[in-house]
């Protein structure tokens, strides 16, 4: 067997932070890593036409991710199913992952190699994985449903260690502090929570590639951008809402000591890699749409 492969994965993760905050100490850990091995940024290459990239859709860069096939090789471009010719999308909206059936997954290596993979974004259990697959613990925006191999190692996982209180209730309004308030405390939690998940799947056995995201930072990000960087045509609404300290940071934080924990447990031999397949910035579009919007027409 050759050694081990940890790798790390940060949703939406965005690297302008990351190395900011690694630079003034918040993120010790990171830093050892990014110290000790190589680091360097990779380019997106998901555009739209005309050349503009296009950091609006996240699903087609992690099928790019698995399959190391540009959407137009997979033909994966969107969560929404979309008829050319009558321009209609499904009423559900969502659909499930790509199905990995003409383009497989680098990892879905058969019985040659022992692998285990951890709330991978866009990404349904397969059997050709020798290994167990969680889907949907925890995560942003899962775009399938909750769901393991073997079929009861979820259920397992949720009794041992609990389930995500963040999952599919992390859409709340940025205007309300309950709400930011209780998923500042609610991301810590996971965060923690994922830590012990991670530690106990690594003492079972010594995987050829275990595979585990960090979904945290993605809903950290959505919602306290603008209470993290001062840029920000609403940072002045923390003042107001009365938020103190850097809730997007303190997500990172706990990450950054979720890390430790488990470098720590790592086996000796392994390789160690975090990475992050796409950033995060301003949402313009929303913030447009969502609060100038509403105003105007409530005025009107």
């Amino acid at each position: 067997m050759n050694n081990p492969v940890i790798a790390l994965g940060l949703d939406a993760a965005e690297p302008q932070l990351l190395e900011r905050w690694m630079d003034q100490g918040h993120l010790p850990n990171f830093s050892r890593l990014r110290q000790q091995g190589a680091y360097g940024r990779l380019h997106n290459s998901v555009e739209y036409v005309g050349g503009r990239v296009d950091y609006s859709h996240t699903e087609p860069m992690w099928v790019m991710f698995n399959t190391g096939c540009h959407p137009a090789t997979t033909g994966y471009w969107d969560i929404v199913t979309y008829d050319p010719e009558t321009y209609a999308i499904d009423s559900a909206i969502q659909r499930r992952p790509y199905d990995y059936q003409e383009h497989p997954a680098f990892f879905e290596l058969g019985d040659s190699h022992r692998v285990a993979t951890f709330d991978l974004p866009d990404w349904l259990p397969s059997p050709r994985v020798n290994g167990p697959q969680v889907m949907g613990w925890g995560g942003h925006f899962s775009s399938g449903y909750s769901h393991s191999l073997p079929e009861e190692f979820l259920a397992e996982i949720n009794r041992e260690h609990g389930t995500c209180g963040v999952i599919n209730r992390d859409h709340g309004a940025f205007w309300d502090k309950r709400y930011l308030t209780w998923l500042a405390a609610e991301l810590k939690t996971s965060v923690a929570k994922r830590s012990r998940i991670y530690r106990d799947l690594l003492r079972r056995e010594p995987w050829d590639l275990f595979l585990g995201m960090f979904a945290e930072t993605h809903s950290a990000a959505h919602a306290f951008w603008f209470l993290s960087q001062p840029d920000h045509p609403l940072h002045a609404q923390k003042e107001v809402l009365g938020i103190a300290g850097d809730p997007l940071r303190d997500t990172f934080v706990s990450i950054d000591a979720a890390l430790g924990e488990i470098l720590a447990e790592a086996p000796a031999e392994a390789s160690v890699a975090c990475f992050t397949v796409h950033g995060m910035d301003q949402n313009q579009t929303d913030l447009l749409s969502m609060l100038m919007l509403p105003e105007l027409l409530y005025r009107f």
